[in-house]
């Protein structure tokens, strides 16, 4: 990947953190299991980026496609660090225990 994407990434990720933590937040006072939580995330943060850069500058699928694909590994990420989540993280779809 090169370095022009990875900070095209970065910028996405520390724009929509706020929102992303707040997804979080109300997901992990859910008692729906890790992967529904997750999957709840992901869908909300794919509605909020397409409601804000419509609003914004009709840029949803440029900004949904930098960062649909890091998203899982964010999620996870922010989760073990935020939360203390002790669920697997996985990478590459390859699974590494967090514990």
């Amino acid at each position: 990947m090169a370095l022009s994407n990875v900070l095209a990434i970065f910028g996405y990720v520390i724009k929509y953190l706020p929102t992303l933590l707040t997804f979080m937040k109300a997901a992990e006072e859910t008692k729906e299991s890790g992967k529904v939580k997750k999957s709840m995330v992901t869908g909300l943060m794919k509605a909020a980026i397409h409601i804000a850069a419509d609003e914004a500058t009709g840029g949803a699928k440029e900004s949904w496609e930098k960062l649909e694909g890091p998203l899982s590994t964010i999620i996870d990420a922010t989760a073990t660090a935020v939360f203390g989540s002790k669920d697997a993280i996985v990478f590459d779809d390859r699974v590494r225990d967090s514990g």
